[in-house]
């Protein structure tokens, strides 16, 4: 029951994001740009806080594997923007007669999605491992802070997949994915507790890794060309300052 309880809350979390998305139309393209940036700042400051710096601060050698865990994060992405096209080609865009920017448009926001489907598995898996070690206090602080910061994560997947577009419908099924995948990873973690902690540090490392290269690669800039730059700066430090608020509070 605590198992389903801690696992419901940080994959439901991402689902009520992605319901208030789906729920709260509008055609506010600026809007877009605010939202975006405020998340990519939320998703910034929690790639420190909660997937990286504690893993750096164990030792040196962990610290080592941290550096490398980052940069693979980033190459992991990389690999998913050579495959998308292909998977887009074969399976998404049978029968549809997309242009080239359209194209790139779909693949940008699907990478974006497997972004953060990427790094749910991990963090879902840390409340989990939390609990197989009977932390019940560190899987309740964990669990706490991942589904604060997934509900703006939910929202977020929404207005870009429309836009580039996908159904409502199907922008709310992927975003929805994205929190199961979490709910399955807190299992994972709990279940392979003992394996698990033991390279819980390098997954994370690499699940910041990929998020840090998608917000400095297509969120912030697409949040700049919707909103403004100014708009946009002034939206991703105040994403910042909330997750570190909620950090100090939890």
């Amino acid at each position: 029951m605590k198992v389903f309880l801690i696992a419901f809350s940080v994959g439901g979390a991402t689902m009520l994001g992605g319901i208030l998305g789906y729920l709260i139309k509008y055609n506010n393209k600026k809007f877009d740009g605010v939202i975006f940036s405020f998340a990519a700042g939320i998703m910034m400051a929690a790639s420190f806080s909660e997937l990286i710096l504690p893993c750096a601060d164990e030792n040196y050698f962990m610290f080592f594997l941290c550096l490398l865990g980052i940069i693979g994060g980033g190459g992991l992405i990389v690999m998913l923007q050579q495959l998308i096209p292909l998977i887009e080609k074969r399976i998404l865009r049978r029968g549809m007669s997309l242009s080239d920017a359209q194209a790139s448009s779909r693949t940008g926001v699907l990478l974006f999605v497997a972004a953060i489907a990427i790094h749910n598995l991990p963090e879902g898996a840390a409340a989990g491992v939390g609990l197989g070690t009977g932390d019940m206090a560190k899987a309740v602080t964990v669990a706490a802070g991942i589904a604060l910061q997934n509900i703006p994560e939910g929202m977020i997947v929404i207005p870009p997949l429309t836009r580039a577009g996908f159904s409502r419908r199907n922008a709310l099924y992927l975003s929805v994915f994205t929190g199961v995948i979490e709910i399955f990873g807190t299992y994972l973690g709990y279940l392979t507790s003992s394996v698990a902690g033991k390279i819980m540090p390098l997954i994370l490392c690499v699940a910041g890794g990929t998020m840090l290269y998608v917000i400095c690669t297509d969120l912030i800039d697409e949040a700049c060309s919707l909103a403004g730059k100014k708009a946009s700066g002034f939206s991703f430090l105040a994403g910042c300052c909330i997750m570190l608020i909620m950090e100090k509070i939890i």
